[in-house]
């Protein structure tokens, strides 16, 4: 049973790691394709892509992103995302949901320096756990 649960544990990790990637990967495709219009469509002009962006959030969609994170994705996965999807512009409300360690307690320093890093961004909610990890 303990190396059903192993596979089980093993296999979430890895398809987290192949959506985060594809994710990244996608929205990297959308800038140059949102750079490609820019540069094709006279009628988008760089100052009404940016009123559009920074429109009162009032005015936005009433969407949300949501990442979900472990320890070992903090600076290799995660941060580097949820900056990409700052960079682009992309200014829709981020939480970042931190699971927790299943068999030891969370790293403190690390996740301070990563709640730390976080917090420079714009608009981003962080929802930590102890133990508890997400399937």
């Amino acid at each position: 049973m303990t190396s059903k649960i192993q596979a089980v544990k093993t296999l979430i990790v890895r398809v987290t790691f192949f959506l985060m990637k594809k994710t990244l990967s996608l929205l990297t495709q959308i800038s140059y394709l949102l750079n490609d219009k820019l540069a094709a469509d006279s009628s988008m002009s760089v100052s009404k892509l940016s009123s559009v962006l920074s429109a009162p959030k009032k005015e936005r969609s009433d969407k949300s992103i949501l990442v979900t994170t472990f320890e070992l994705r903090f600076f290799d996965n995660c941060l580097p995302l949820l900056k990409q999807i700052r960079a682009l512009g992309i200014t829709s409300p981020i939480m970042v949901f931190i699971n927790g360690n299943l068999e030891c307690m969370h790293n403190a320093s690390l996740r301070s320096r990563f709640v730390q890093e976080i917090s420079l961004l714009s608009d981003v909610s962080i929802i930590c756990c102890n133990y508890m990890a997400g399937t």
